[in-house]
């Protein structure tokens, strides 16, 4: 939203600055977004049970852009594998919609990681055990175990080598 909102706001004939340079969003490319999933997954393929999910939980956005670039990111997670999911938060329908299918696909257990840079106030309800509204309660409800992994983003290989692909181009 707020990329869309700089872009409109350069495109003003009288906001043009001389020189300005832009990176892009990370789930706004395709190839990074299936390189990120393809990352995550191969990272916690050893340790993935059969009946375990791997679900990263995003921020939730009521902005339409956002909202679908949610679904095609959360389509190229499912294409990725049939273990990993990306729901966003709060969005109860959302956790619903994933703990029910979870539940189809016989998965009894489900890793919770945030999808966000930095381990702040919304990945700590994001991931929060108790709370009426968390990913975790939902999933219970399902009769699906989950745990919480507090590990964010930033801490990525593949999160970092991408920043520093799109510093370097920035600069050249």
């Amino acid at each position: 939203h707020e990329f869309s909102r700089l872009c409109n706001w350069l495109h003003q004939p009288n906001n043009l600055p001389t020189t300005i340079k832009i990176g892009t969003p990370l789930l706004s490319h395709h190839h990074a977004t299936t390189t990120l999933f393809q990352a995550i997954i191969s990272a916690a393929t050893p340790t993935l049970a059969p009946d375990e999910a791997l679900i990263m939980i995003a921020h939730h956005s009521r902005h339409p852009q956002a909202a679908d670039t949610y679904h095609q990111a959360a389509a190229i997670a499912r294409a990725t594998s049939p273990h990993l999911f990306l729901g966003t938060h709060p969005n109860p329908a959302n956790a619903t919609a994933i703990a029910q299918t979870c539940h189809k696909l016989n998965y009894r257990h489900a890793r919770l990681y945030p999808f966000t840079l930095t381990i702040g106030t919304t990945a700590q309800q994001i991931l929060h055990p108790t709370a009426p509204n968390s990913w975790s309660t939902t999933l219970t409800q399902h009769h699906i175990t989950a745990t919480p992994h507090p590990i964010p983003l930033a801490s990525h290989p593949t999160i970092i080598e991408y920043w520093l692909q799109q510093a370097t181009q920035l600069l050249t």
